[in-house]
């Protein structure tokens, strides 16, 4: 209140358009609490239940969820329509988008503690976290995927959707993933003999 009786005490001469104006900062103050509490309230659902959380991953879920609608735009200049709906689960109730949204923060999170034992990425263990997240991704993307298009988009991608992960960690879930397609494709090769 102190701050509105100074903005209209230096602007007396125009009351009605300096009260006009404090309103319209009130609102736009009272939304942005309002988006900042909900992103908090959906990483409390996502991490539910779960108090080995790492906080860099409670990071990147707050900025990823704050800047959402901006990534989801960037990405739909990129990719098709149902790409980007299947992505950011448009079509999802609030509980399924919550349920998978926490399903993948948990793989992330213990790969990450797996990663800061010192599992090499090659461990069974890792591979087993690898290949969940990697099927949990491939049923968000189908096809594409596979497409090298969508691939350079998402390495366009990664500052954006995750600018709190060390690199070093991000590397570490590359060369997990290169372990298992290897070892995904070595079986199918031993099926066709």
């Amino acid at each position: 209140m102190d701050e509105i009786g100074k903005y209209l005490e230096q602007d007396s001469k125009n009351f009605k358009t300096s009260l006009e104006r404090q309103y319209e900062l009130l609102m736009e103050k009272q939304q942005h609490i309002q988006r900042v509490v909900a992103s908090v309230e959906r990483v409390k659902a996502i991490v539910k239940d779960n108090d080995t959380m790492d906080p860099a991953l409670i990071m990147l879920l707050i900025h990823s969820i704050q800047h959402e609608e901006a990534q989801k735009q960037w990405f739909s200049d990129r990719v098709p329509d149902e790409v980007v709906q299947s992505v950011f689960m448009s079509e999802s109730s609030v509980e399924e988008r919550i349920r998978v949204e926490r399903e993948f923060t948990l793989e992330i999170n213990d790969l990450m503690v797996m990663y800061k034992q010192g599992l090499p990425p090659e461990h069974p263990l890792v591979q087993e976290h690898a290949f969940t997240l990697f099927m949990m991704i491939e049923r968000m993307l189908g096809q594409e995927l596979w497409n090298s298009e969508t691939g350079k988009v998402l390495e366009e991608m990664d500052p954006q959707l995750f600018p709190n992960l060390e690199q070093d960690f991000k590397n570490y879930l590359i060369e997990a993933f290169g372990h298992m397609l290897i070892r995904q494709w070595g079986e199918i090769e031993k099926e066709k003999e």
